[in-house]
């Protein structure tokens, strides 16, 4: 847990790997109250250690960070 401090305003992408699922959740501010999940292993998948590309649900959408802001990760 913690908070991403983008240096760039841009769209970013974010990835995935886990094993007996896992997920990623990134909110809007940072506000842990508004986190989403934007990435996951589904339940009863794995992956190796930074196998980004078993599962389609591993990468996140495209998601649009301002320069200055900070977001909750979790």
């Amino acid at each position: 847990r913690g908070w991403i401090h983008p240096s760039v305003s841009g769209t970013y992408r974010f990835w995935i790997a886990g094993d007996d699922e896992a997920r990623l959740l990134l909110s809007s501010s940072d506000n842990p109250a508004n986190a989403t999940i934007i990435a996951s292993v589904p339940q009863n998948g794995w992956t190796d250690p930074r196998q980004w590309n078993k599962f389609p649900s591993q990468a996140s959408a495209a998601v649009t960070l301002t320069a200055g802001l900070r977001y909750y990760i979790e």
